[in-house]
């Protein structure tokens, strides 16, 4: 009997050296951490570079206390996770070809990682991960976290609006995922409606206070080298440094998780368990411990955060039972406010006694509709009279005697008087011709003319009269108004009988189809490209006006001026352009 005893005791020694032996007197760490770029988290507050100097300070913490973990070392690598799952992912298969033990993090999205941790039955202790699917421990028998789940804080809130008889609330959050999920749990319990503001405050100790000022002192050093501390906030503005800005509380977590994950670990061996990650995370279980000083309520069952009230709730619910000798200073001292005013946030509860003021409320209600409905019909009144007046003003209308042609006889200015000597000399203009073959010639080609000292293109219609119609008018005052530079400037139009004629920006090098017919001209890519680039400009303007389409785009209708740049012409004017009883000589002249 006293062999068979022996014998159980010295298996048990050498099961418990075994296990000792399969973690090694070196415990490595992999830290996951978001270190710059948190963007599914709201803002740069969460970014691990603010705090990441915390699980450095944990570590060694730990290897000072010759209670915890004796003969053995703990150390960390670490990765950037960039709040990314993909990325979250391949870090932790680089740490566990590493050789870590355990993870510490993830610190966003959790649900991967903490299920691929239970596969390889590695502990994972999150300090920021507040996804509640992981409260699962069928799925995530691994897995614990130093941070408390949203889902879980929701009741707690609505404990403490049932104490101060709170039922008319608005919730207001920010669109990040953690404040959403909060807020649709709490819209779950139905129970609400005016409005408060849930703020979380870090701890104020002295405990505390030391630990922020060592982790901000500690951010420049190894591994992280962070500067977030340095300088200031602004380029140099002296009102705001750096190292005066507060730390996030995920600095305490990350802290927290290190520990309770030795905690865990050095109980394991100590029961000659064999440390597993779910044996380590098993002894988690009803924890308390301190956190930088701070108390706080123990873990729940397998490492879930829950903030916990002492209350004696016969129907489960969380109930808010105020801290002995603690009282709430309220505003003026009046005590907590109501959720609503007592006679409504708009007076509907406390009705008037007097008509008066009902009567005084209508007539003032219909006034003002009035006055409104009269401001805006004169308003439309005065826009109407304003596009009568333009319309009546012909700023449009151009007196066929005020263009100059070369060889013009009906002309009243000469040519010479209206542009110089020197531009006849060089054959700069085309002639226009008098009579018949004046029409036979402009029916075929688009004249050159001077008007007001600027070289024009004068187009005349085939038609002996123009009936100013409205719609006529209003094709006119929109073409004027017309402005961009690929369209081909409309300068006015001749409506005095014979000479019905548009006038137009004259642009020197001619159309598209006289570049592409010129065989001196050679075109390369960014050539075309540039004018193909011009249409689609001028096209996409003309669509965006009240003209919508062109109608006739071809390429005689797409012009080039002295720059280079391609104008559209020959646009608008529909109903100005109708009936011409001239057409042109051949049909391949219509489609040139």
């Amino acid at each position: 009997m006293k062999i068979c005893i022996i014998l159980a005791v010295l298996s048990a020694c050498t099961l418990a050296q075994d296990h000792e032996d399969s973690i090694g007197t070196d415990v490595k760490l992999g830290l996951l951490i978001p270190f710059r770029h948190v963007r599914e988290l709201g803002n740069s507050f969460h970014a691990g570079e603010n705090y990441a100097s915390a699980m450095s300070i944990a570590v060694d913490a730990v290897n000072k206390r010759k209670d915890l973990l004796p003969g053995r070392n703990i150390s960390f690598i670490w990765n950037d996770t960039n709040c990314d799952e993909l990325n979250t992912i391949r870090a932790l298969v680089y740490q566990l070809n590493a050789g870590v033990t355990a993870f510490i993090g993830p610190g966003c999205t959790c649900n991967t990682a903490a299920r691929s941790a239970a596969a390889f039955n590695k502990s994972m202790i999150s300090y920021m991960c507040s996804s509640p699917e992981v409260s699962n421990k069928k799925l995530y028998p691994t897995f614990a976290r130093t941070f408390a789940v949203d889902t879980v804080l929701a009741p707690t809130v609505l404990s403490l609006l049932r104490y101060f008889s709170w039922k008319r609330v608005a919730i207001i959050y920010e669109n990040v995922t953690k404040w959403i999920e909060m807020k649709e749990t709490l819209i779950k319990k139905k129970a609400f409606e005016a409005v408060f503001i849930l703020a979380v405050k870090s701890p104020k100790s002295d405990n505390y206070t030391a630990f922020k000022n060592e982790l901000k002192a500690r951010s420049p050093d190894h591994p992280f080298y962070s500067t977030v501390y340095q300088g200031y906030l602004w380029h140099k503005n002296n009102n705001f440094p750096a190292n005066k800005t507060e730390p996030p509380i995920y600095g305490a977590y990350l802290y927290d998780a290190v520990y309770q994950f030795a905690y865990g670990l050095n109980k394991t061996l100590a029961m000659g368990i064999e440390p597993t990650g779910q044996a380590i995370i098993d002894q988690l279980r009803g924890l308390q411990y301190d956190s930088g000083g701070q108390p706080f309520p123990p873990l729940v069952p397998v490492g879930d955060f829950h903030i916990v009230y002492s209350n004696n709730s016969k129907m489960g619910k969380q109930v808010f039972v105020p801290w002995y000798n603690h009282s709430i200073h309220w505003p003026n001292n009046k005590g907590p406010p109501k959720d609503s005013p007592e006679c409504g946030f708009h007076g509907e509860l406390c009705p008037s006694k007097k008509e008066d003021d009902v009567k005084m409320k209508i007539i003032a209600g219909v006034s003002g509709a009035l006055a409104l409905l009269s401001l805006l019909l004169l308003l439309n009144i005065y826009r109407q009279y304003r596009l009568e007046s333009d319309l009546k003003s012909l700023l449009w209308k151009i007196d066929f005697n005020e263009l100059c042609f070369e060889k013009k006889r009906n002309s009243v200015t000469s040519l010479a008087s209206c542009f110089g000597m020197g531009m006849r000399e060089n054959n700069v203009l085309e002639p226009l011709l008098d009579g018949e073959d004046l029409e036979a010639e402009m029916c075929k080609h688009t004249a050159v003319g001077i008007y007001k000292g600027n070289l024009v293109a004068v187009k005349r219609l085939a038609k002996k009269s123009v009936d100013l119609t409205r719609t006529v008018l209003m094709e006119l005052k929109q073409m004027r108004d017309l402005r961009h530079d690929n369209l081909a400037q409309f300068m006015g139009a001749c409506v005095e009988s014979p000479n019905i004629c548009i006038v137009v920006q004259y642009c020197p090098k001619g159309s598209v189809q006289d570049i592409l017919q010129n065989k001196d001209v050679k075109l390369d890519h960014m050539f075309i490209a540039s004018l193909v680039s011009d249409i689609v400009r001028g096209m996409a303007f003309l669509q965006s006006t009240d003209l919508k389409s062109h109608g006739n785009l071809k390429s005689s209708n797409c012009l080039v001026d002295s720059r280079w740049v391609l104008k559209i012409t020959d646009y608008g004017l529909s109903t100005f352009r109708a009936k011409q009883t001239k057409t042109y000589p051949t049909e391949s002249d219509y489609y040139r």
